[in-house]
């Protein structure tokens, strides 16, 4: 009957571990978009994306908010 309850408390930490991990992996990015009105980069984005070097899609985002256009950037599916 121990090394059942000890068994289950490992699978339990497992869960839990894994849970933490499989959610800071779907946290959401803040980019920033233009603004129609004032062509500035400003205007927040949430998503599910990274930015990368290679491969992933081009896009106008910034990852910070600024006076100028936003500049193109390659993005990713946040892993």
């Amino acid at each position: 009957m121990k090394k059942a309850k000890v068994m289950l408390t490992v699978i339990a930490v497992f869960a839990v571990v894994g849970g933490a991990l499989a959610f800071k992996a779907r946290t959401q990015h803040t980019f920033y978009r233009t603004n129609p009105a004032n062509g500035q980069c400003s205007v927040p984005v949430q998503l599910f994306s990274t930015t990368t070097s290679t491969g992933g899609q081009l896009t106008q985002l910034s990852v910070a908010s600024t006076t100028d256009p936003c500049p193109t950037i390659r993005i990713t599916a946040a892993q």
